[in-house]
């Protein structure tokens, strides 16, 4: 699962695409294989502590299909300038696989960031605009945390060998390994970047973009190459936009 940086490469190969209907201007269901260097501005998320009684509680739905919704935290104003924003509308929701609470703030803050960036991200240049929503079956995008069982399991339905290691858009989520968001992967020196990196490689093929290679020594690697296996030449990159 990795980039289309806005300089399009050709596309890597072995790309296995699988076409279902889109659902969304500009938004594709093809389910992609798989899972920067933009300094970032926020807190690691590994050091983001689980629910206490310091920080609001989190709250929960069910969605249909068995996963626990993050309901997104109140923001007030903030609703209001993201409506006025231009672009196409992407409604996604933050989800994870029952058992995984203690994991949810971070999944939840960082998948905010990274879709809500206004410099590096997807809706950058201004064609998408992406809201967070509470109802996993009004999302376009399901970023849903799973153990990599379950990830398997999600991802071979549309023909997808994670191999208990690999991320993968399915469809209609970004199923993310649960150890890779524990663990990272070998290129990556830095655990938040990869987690970054993996929310939006997989998102981008929510959004129809396809595996690329890298394009030169020394370049950053485009954000939909598959750096979980390997960066190559390149040097790792989690942003669409860097």
């Amino acid at each position: 699962m990795e980039f289309r940086k806005p300089l399009l490469i050709t596309l890597g190969a072995g790309c296995l695409v699988v076409l279902t209907a889109a659902t969304i201007p500009a938004i594709t269901s093809e389910p992609q294989f798989e899972e920067a260097n933009q300094p970032t501005q926020s807190t690691d998320a590994a050091s983001l502590p689980p629910d206490s009684d310091r920080l609001p509680p989190l709250r929960y739905l069910a969605s249909n299909d068995g996963f626990l919704v993050v309901k997104p935290p109140n923001s007030g104003a903030s609703d209001v300038e993201k409506k006025k924003r231009s672009g196409a509308l992407v409604r996604y929701s933050v989800e994870i696989e029952s058992g995984l609470k203690s994991r949810a703030r971070a999944l939840s803050e960082i998948t905010d960031q990274v879709l809500q960036d206004r410099k590096h991200g997807w809706g950058s240049d201004g064609s998408r605009n992406f809201q967070r929503v509470a109802n996993a079956s009004t999302a376009n995008i399901r970023v849903v945390l799973a153990s990599p069982a379950t990830v398997d399991s999600r991802c071979a339905t549309v023909g997808l060998f994670t191999a208990g290691t690999f991320s993968c858009w399915d469809g209609s989520r970004a199923m993310i390994n649960l150890d890779r968001w524990k663990e990272g992967a070998a290129d990556f020196n830095s655990l938040d970047l990869y987690r970054r990196y993996v929310i939006n490689h997989e998102v981008g093929h929510g959004l129809g973009f396809g595996h690329l290679s890298c394009p030169s020594a020394g370049a950053l690697a485009p954000l939909m190459m598959q750096q979980t296996k390997t960066t190559g030449a390149c040097k790792p990159n989690a942003w669409p936009y860097p």
